[in-house]
């Protein structure tokens, strides 16, 4: 009888040492390390990618403005439809080139953060608080000065 309860209470202890275990590993915290950068910044501190994006925005404008003029000259939706598509086809390389660098850029943030052991790298504007700046080193990093 007293080996029975003995080993009774054994089980009851290693139950709960083992649902004990398991709630205090579930409540353990990630550390979670958060990084953010200033989009504009880098778009404006990048000559590359902010002389193709104002080329791009340049391009755009100019052909915005000759759609509108199609419009008030009275051209039928499908004249309009047809001059679109030619504008956007005539944009696609800018669009492109755009994207090509946006690609440098975002191969940045991800050398850096995998360096440094950022999780999370976020733009400026989604940040209410906390959070380091890494918008100098992305730069740094984007025009070779280190």
């Amino acid at each position: 009888m007293k080996s029975y309860r003995i080993s009774l209470i054994l089980v009851v202890v290693t139950v709960f040492l083992l649902v004990g275990l398991r709630f205090i590993t579930a409540q353990t915290p990630t550390v979670v390390k958060i990084a953010y950068v200033d989009q504009q910044k880098i778009i404006q501190s990048y000559t590359p990618l902010f002389n193709a994006y104002n080329k791009l925005n340049q391009e755009y404008q100019t052909r915005l403005s000759k759609l509108q003029e199609a419009q008030q000259q009275g051209k039928s939706q499908e004249e309009i439809k047809k001059l679109a598509d030619q504008y956007d086809k005539e944009l696609l390389p800018y669009k492109q080139a755009v994207d090509a660098l946006m690609k440098e850029v975002e191969k940045a943030f991800s050398e850096l953060a995998k360096k440094e052991g950022y999780s999370v790298v976020l733009d400026k504007n989604a940040v209410v608080w906390g959070g380091i700046d890494i918008t100098n080193k992305i730069i740094s990093q984007l025009t070779g000065k280190k």
